[in-house]
């Protein structure tokens, strides 16, 4: 079985190696390979079409276009829906501090829309299509997820389209450029698997007898260690907080 998904750290990635995992915790017959397409659903839609791929993500608004041959497609693609996957919303995203407060704001800046071919450039163009303005109204950078993220936390662009979430690049970008807000009390939430328990050199295991009463029938012994608790994480996966 092969499973078309998208670039490395995207969405669809994320989705197909848990799908994957799913189908061998099943017992479903294997080998199930999870193979990227980096135009994600324009490719995916083709790669099915062509007999490359069994499965093949892609955001629902591309089917239909598929089947009809509309653009971007350049033929008509015999596809069907086998199951939905995740309903989320696309966002663009900008530092804390931009100005950018809506789409409209996109106007004269730069903004990394994906891949040239892929679907998120296509779902850009509709976005901005239905409030009158386009590619020629701002600067494109046809940036895969990863690097246009860091671009923009870098002040290189001014936003990027955002696919949903499960998507780890999210989860990067948070952890670099999220905002420090002071509240005055605070509930973290960290997911255990970024934690790490650390010995601390020349204190783990260390055998001890304390002192001894006077007692020639029991004999006192001990073992101590001390550790660090550490997170590989700047901030908490999550933040409850009450001002």
């Amino acid at each position: 079985m092969k499973i078309g998904t998208a670039e490395p750290n995207s969405t669809f990635l994320t989705q197909g190696l848990a799908l994957k995992a799913v189908f061998e915790k099943g017992g479903i017959p294997g080998p199930v390979d999870v193979l990227q397409s980096l135009s994600a659903s324009i490719e995916n839609a083709r790669r099915v079409g062509e007999g490359e791929l069994d499965y093949g993500f892609m955001a629902a608004n591309w089917i239909g276009r598929a089947l009809r041959g509309e653009k971007p497609f350049t033929a008509p693609i015999g596809l069907r829906m086998v199951a939905p996957m995740n309903l989320g919303p696309m966002y663009f995203i900008v530092r804390a501090d931009s100005n950018i407060r809506t789409v409209a704001d996109l106007r004269g800046k730069r903004v990394a829309v994906g891949p040239a071919t892929s679907g998120t450039a296509q779902h850009v163009l509709s976005i901005c299509g239905a409030l009158g303005f386009g590619f020629e109204d701002m600067t494109p950078e046809f940036l895969d997820f990863p690097t246009g993220g860091e671009a923009v936390g870098r002040c290189e662009i001014d936003a990027q389209m955002q696919c949903p979430i499960p998507n780890p690049v999210m989860t990067v970008l948070d952890g670099l450029y999220g905002p420090t807000i002071p509240w005055e009390k605070r509930c973290y939430f960290l997911n255990s698997k970024f934690l790490k328990l650390r010995p601390i050199q020349g204190h783990w295991m260390i055998t001890r007898t304390p002192p001894r009463v006077y007692d020639r029938y029991v004999h006192y012994w001990a073992l101590t260690a001390k550790a660090a608790l550490t997170t590989g994480k700047r901030n908490a996966h999550a933040v409850l907080s009450i001002q």
